[in-house]
């Protein structure tokens, strides 16, 4: 199987920042020597450092999903000529320079069993040696280095996991990702023929999962490719789903004509959806009875005069103009409604009973305050606590009203005016 004809991100998930790599001091020693490179410093370092990082590990990514590596050089070759980099061969220098560093600390078994690869690899990046014996390459401390010098400076000596190049997991993240794409899988299974179509999915796919999510891409590709009702597409179609089946999906064939065919993975959606839909149906019943429970425990009677009812003592004509005062004050200061609907007054009376340390209850007061025969003494009130308000700033700004107090003082009068019998 040539891997390098399959799309990149079905093998290799692309690190989206230069830090992403930072997993090993190998790594970051890289980085940190690639900042010695002139052709990197000269352009924009991280992004370009990263595009030759991402395509290094492709490529070692590639490489050890290949039996025999050496064949797909020239195409490993013809990857990097696709970066869009320039100079193009100084960042190809760059990334097989760092391939051939990246292998040399990988399992040693693997390097023995490669050691022919890893001299067309090397003579890849000093293609002036090929023919001779490769060489330990030795440079004078302060010498100026080549790239391939420069990457290999002061390289910790680590072994590199045996699952650091190994292919992505394919999910529906991938997916997801192939169906955004217009990759032509009919060019590379040869219009979907099946021994082609099987070695896709036998060659990818790491398990059963991996191998039905390959066949899902490949159901959305035909879908696309094929337009309208013929023979291919319907043939084509037939042997993806007895593909899931073999692989253990679920999927059913449709009698119907294949015009009328819903795709597998939207139908497997759409019964998805359906099914959440019903679960959410569930939800909300069970929240809504419960909120209704919670509504009849706690809310107060409503008797037919005043919303408002509980067990307070009778007061003192001067405590309750006090505690219409803070009325006054903090439904003006809050833009509070004496409304039911827009206010909980229970909850005022513990807000203001907290800010003033005092315990007695305003309730019943707030439920009485907008009766006609309550007006001239909020009136009083509001006129006290205007002229209060007032004393807290100097003379000269008390008719500034750009001032938010005198605002206030404003607002609160007009909501409370005094009666004109006063």
């Amino acid at each position: 199987m040539d891997y390098t004809k399959l799309p990149l991100s079905i093998v290799y998930k692309k690190r989206e920042n230069l830090v992403d790599f930072f997993n090993n001091d190998l790594n970051m020693t890289f980085v940190k020597n690639m900042q010695e490179i002139d052709i990197l410093l000269e352009s924009d370092f991280e992004a370009h450092a990263l595009i030759c990082m991402n395509a290094a590990y492709y490529i070692c990514t590639l490489i050890m999903l290949e039996e025999y590596p050496t064949w797909r050089l020239t195409l490993y070759d013809s990857i990097l000529c696709h970066l869009n980099l320039h100079p193009v061969e100084g960042h190809k220098k760059i990334v097989f320079s760092l391939v051939y560093l990246m292998l040399k600390h990988y399992d040693q078994n693997w390097q023995k069993g490669h050691s022919d690869f890893l001299g067309k690899l090397y003579v890849e990046i000093y293609p002036e040696e090929k023919g001779k014996r490769l060489h330990v390459r030795a440079y004078i401390e302060g010498a100026p280095r080549d790239i391939f010098g420069t990457l290999e400076n002061h390289l910790p000596a680590l072994v590199l996991p045996n699952d650091e190049f190994a292919p992505r997991t394919i999910n529906n993240a991938v997916v997801r990702e192939m169906k955004s794409t217009n990759f032509d899988w009919a060019a590379i299974t040869d219009y979907y023929k099946d021994n082609k179509v099987k070695e896709i999915i036998e060659s990818v796919g790491k398990n059963l999962e991996e191998k039905r999510y390959i066949i899902e891409i490949l159901i959305d590709s035909v879908l696309k490719f094929y337009n309208g009702d013929n023979w291919y597409k319907t043939e084509r179609m037939k042997m993806l789903h007895g593909l899931m089946k073999e692989y253990g999906g679920s999927i059913e064939e449709n009698d119907q004509d294949e015009s009328d065919t819903v795709s597998v993975q939207y139908a497997a959606r759409i019964r998805k959806l359906e099914e959440e839909n019903r679960q959410l149906k569930g939800e909300k019943a069970a929240w809504e009875a419960e909120k209704s429970e919670l509504i009849k425990k706690s809310e107060l009677p409503v008797p037919s005069q005043e919303w408002f009812t509980g067990d307070y003592d009778e007061l003192p004509a001067d405590e309750i103009f006090t505690l219409r005062e803070r009325l006054v004050f903090f439904a003006t200061v809050l833009s509070l409604e004496h409304n039911k609907k827009y206010t909980v007054a229970k909850n005022l009376e513990t807000f203001i009973k907290e800010l003033c340390n005092d315990q007695k209850g305003i309730g019943i007061l707030f439920s009485r305050m907008k009766k006609p025969d309550e007006m001239a003494a909020n009136g009083k009130a509001a006129k006290k606590v205007a002229n209060l308000m007032k004393l807290i700033i100097p003379k000269e700004y008390r008719n500034n009203q750009r001032l938010r107090i005198n605002q206030l003082i404003e607002s609160m009068l007009l909501n409370y005016p005094e009666s004109d019998d006063d």
